[in-house]
């Protein structure tokens, strides 16, 4: 049996999406937003709705359904003080992340939030890597 895995990493200009089956790559794509629809998010967390669209946008046309993806991982940042390695998102990473706890506004902490959004649509695991 094989495990699809959808990697996401946000960024302050683009944001990166990996499609992984097992070890292989199935494809690595930059997803490049422009300046003045970034900044007409007052904060950086109202680029979530945006930035998730996008990535189901990409998916649609590399032919792939989210749902068959059996994980979703994002970028961390801004969340508690946790363990390095693979960790879980939860319901409380992800309000940690929104609230900033970690004390951080970057694109990056979209990665938790994007994952977690994933995650709860299609019923699945998402993840964070630090």
């Amino acid at each position: 049996m094989s495990y699809k895995l959808l990697v996401i990493n946000p960024g302050s200009t683009s944001t990166k999406v990996s499609l992984f089956e097992d070890e292989n790559s199935l494809f690595e794509k930059s997803i490049f937003h422009d300046a003045d629809v970034l900044l007409s998010f007052a904060h950086v967390n109202d680029q979530l709705p945006f930035r998730y669209q996008v990535i189901l946008d990409m998916l649609k046309e590399e032919n792939v359904n989210p749902s068959d993806i059996d994980a979703f991982v994002g970028r961390g940042g801004s969340a508690c003080t946790q363990p390095g390695g693979l960790t879980a998102i939860s319901q409380k990473m992800f309000d940690d992340t929104v609230a900033a706890v970690g004390g951080s506004e970057h694109p990056a902490k979209l990665g938790v939030m994007i994952a977690w959004t994933f995650g709860q649509e299609f019923n699945k695991p998402a993840f964070t890597l630090n």
